[in-house]
């Protein structure tokens, strides 16, 4: 018995040229919703074909049969299937199901009045074939090898031959007694995979029907009738003869034929993967933020190197101790080994003593708040305001209402933005509490015309290795106090005293500068304000690539605030958030068309090779952190509750958190590649 030859075209020519070369069915395509998406835009058959297409080729199919493929189940189903049937339809087919009650609905639609074929397509269906195949009225199946692969992660579809897939299937259709087939077949002598090959494997298995695909002749794209005539008579003529020729093979040479295919679709399986990787490989890595060196660098740490000061004290230091003071207006910088170490004196001179309640930002790096705890202290953390991202002076005020007795603040200026911090200087003044600015992030932003590192009584910045400059590690203590900054000295040499050999009275710290780390961060200086342009650019351009979409970048006052814009981020708009859910290390979420979340948008960068973060995770929320004190503006914000809390208590660091993701900022980024990292974000929103 020779297979059933297939052919998909609403051309009632092309249809008449196909019967009269010996197809046996012409197959009208009405299948397209979710067809683009789940194939993620190959280049497979997508018709688009209608109820029209069916009435237009239902008067020239008369010597074979009209086959239609509907939509999958939907709320529209039955009312296709009759007009399907109504058109002249002869076999109706069901595409892409999962599940026993859509065959069962598909059934029932059809109620006999046509014969049914169903397209097992889908890994659902694959896995629960035993008990859908229970369903009476199934005439025929078909497994749909491209839709099929792609559900199980595969590269090319025919790899399902040879992994065992399709063969199993086949077993128990046979079995059944169900007629079945699966895939295309190309012309004999054409194809990537030989179509003689495929047609061997058809009677291997025992198929009776079999698509004659684009390979054997895409009508589309052929201009001529006669051409078609051509190519419909000598192909079918082929695929008959060899038909005929492969129906006498003996298992051995079965067997031999599936063992050249075996080697064949691992040879093209390669050649995917290496496509795939090629493409992959076409655009370099976009990073969040990298070290942008401009080779004065080298100079100082060559100078370094060649006058062999190759250690914590040298002119590099100096120098570079005396820029940044003067650029942040301070009196006095002491160069440290990181800025972890610089806030790390900074809490030892606040006074800070085992027990201490010290009130923190929230929303920040855990560096900000380590530092606290080495001291001995308990931090208790401030809620962030919408307006910066940084300390609520609001939550501030309220935590001094709950806590009096606290006389230490530390306040990050988060991405390189300034919280308020006239209000947070004015609210510490009041209860006479020592304030501690981490600039670590912000070198170079202004808070009302003032550098950002000298609002507080003692001040850090950090040149870690992606900060706005960097010496690829290193930071700075900044303060007006003489005797502080004396003080610093001696900490972070080990406390040494003015002695002639090593003598200690009191505990220190092995965390000055490196005098070659200083180099870099000295020839880093002279391009601080160029950096801060770059990121400022690349800032703007995401806030107008994104000004029609629903969502903000990170916010500041621009009458108050110049920020050095070290990182861009953005925060997705309530309504358009899909629904997202986060365990400590994980994320999952569910995608809503219009909508996304900074999960999906993450991925969607990474699988582009493109680097994004999701915004810090505030210090309430942190593991280490979670029994300690949270203050919002409401109040209490571990007591979160109506019962206590009229009207609630809003958490706005987890809501930022929640809803907002940094964005590739590297100051080196390309138009080019800005706009890579523009469209995969607005894709997010259409899809």
């Amino acid at each position: 018995m020779s297979l059933t030859l297939m052919y998909i075209t609403n051309n009632p020519e092309v249809a008449v040229i196909a019967q009269k070369a010996g197809v046996d069915r012409v197959w009208v395509d009405m299948e397209y919703i979710d067809k683009d998406l789940r194939q993620g835009g190959m280049d497979t058959v997508q018709s688009h074909h209608t109820i029209d297409d069916i009435k237009k080729i239902r008067p020239v199919v008369t010597d074979a049969q009209l086959q239609v493929r509907i939509n999958h189940m939907y709320d529209g189903s039955e009312d296709e299937i009759n007009q399907a049937i109504e058109a002249g339809a002869d076999i109706i087919m069901l595409p892409y199901f999962k599940t026993r009650k859509e065959v069962e609905d598909f059934i029932k639609f059809v109620d006999g009045r046509v014969k049914t074929i169903i397209l097992v397509e889908t890994a659902e269906a694959y896995e629960n074939i035993d008990d859908i195949l229970e369903v009476p009225g199934i005439d025929e199946v078909h497994i749909g090898l491209n839709d099929l692969h792609l559900a199980y992660g595969k590269d090319f579809m025919f790899e399902l031959l040879i992994d065992g897939t399709v063969p199993a299937l086949c077993e128990k259709l046979r079995k059944k007694g169900i007629k079945f087939g699966f895939g295309g077949i190309a012309r004999v002598g054409y194809g990537t995979l030989p179509a003689e090959n495929i047609i061997t494997e058809h009677y291997a298995l025992g198929s009776q029907m079999a698509i004659l695909s684009r390979g054997f002749c895409d009508a589309n794209k052929v201009e001529n009738p006669k051409d078609i005539e051509e190519i419909f008579i000598k192909g079918v003529k082929d695929i008959r003869a060899k038909e005929k020729e492969v129906s006498l093979y003996t298992q051995e040479q079965y067997a031999e034929n599936h063992k050249f295919v075996e080697e064949k679709i691992g040879d093209i399986v390669t050649s995917i993967r290496k496509k795939k990787e090629e493409k992959k490989m076409e655009y370099e890595k976009i990073w969040l933020a990298t070290p942008t060196m401009h080779g004065d660098e080298l100079k100082y740490v060559t100078e370094a190197y060649e006058t062999n000061w190759m250690s914590t004290v040298g002119a590099n230091i100096n120098e570079v101790e005396r820029l940044v003071a003067e650029k942040v207006g301070c009196k006095y910088a002491v160069a440290l080994s990181c800025g972890t170490a610089s806030l790390h004196m900074c809490v030892k001179l606040a006074g800070v003593k085992p027990g201490d309640k010290v009130f923190c930002s929230d929303m920040t790096f855990d560096a900000t708040v380590n530092p606290v705890v080495y001291e001995g202290g308990v931090p208790v953390f401030i809620d962030t305001e919408y307006d910066t991202w940084n300390m609520d002076a609001v939550a501030l005020r309220k935590a001094f209402e709950l806590y009096p007795d606290v006389k230490v603040v530390v306040v990050a200026n988060l991405y390189g933005t300034p919280g308020k911090l006239d209000e947070i200087r004015a609210i510490c003044d009041e209860h006479n509490a020592v304030l501690i600015e981490d600039a670590a992030e912000s070198f170079g932003a202004t808070y009302k015309g003032v550098q950002t590192g000298s609002f507080g009584d003692y001040n850090a910045i950090s040149f870690n290795g992606n900060k706005i400059i960097t010496g690829s590690s290193g930071g700075m203590f900044l303060t007006d106090d003489l005797e502080a900054a004396n003080k610093v000295r001696k900490w972070s040499t080990q406390s040494r005293e003015n002695a002639p050999w090593y003598q200690h009275e009191e505990l220190g710290y092995n965390y000055r500068m490196s005098n070659v780390i200083a180099g870099v961060v000295r020839g880093q200086m002279k391009y601080l304000d160029e950096h801060i342009e770059q990121k400022k650019a690349i800032y703007y351009r995401y806030k107008e690539a994104f000004k029609d979409l629903p969502v903000s970048m990170n916010p500041f006052d621009e009458e108050t605030m110049a920020p050095n814009y070290w990182l861009s981020c953005m925060i997705i708009d309530e309504d358009a958030m899909c629904k997202q859910v986060r365990s400590e290390t994980e994320a999952l979420y569910v995608k809503e068309k219009g909508k996304t979340c900074p999960t999906e948008i993450l991925e969607k960068l990474a699988e582009k090779n493109i680097e994004g973060r999701p915004i810090w995770k505030p210090m309430h929320m942190q593991p280490i952190y979670r029994m300690n004190g949270f203050v919002t503006r409401d109040g209490n914000g571990r007591a979160r509750t109506n019962a206590y809390i009229a009207g609630g208590c809003d958490d706005i660091g987890m809501d930022i958190f929640n809803r907002g993701l940094c964005l590739p900022s590297d100051n080196k980024m390309t138009e080019a590649q800005q706009n890579r990292v523009i469209e995969i974000i607005r894709s997010c929103f259409e899809d």
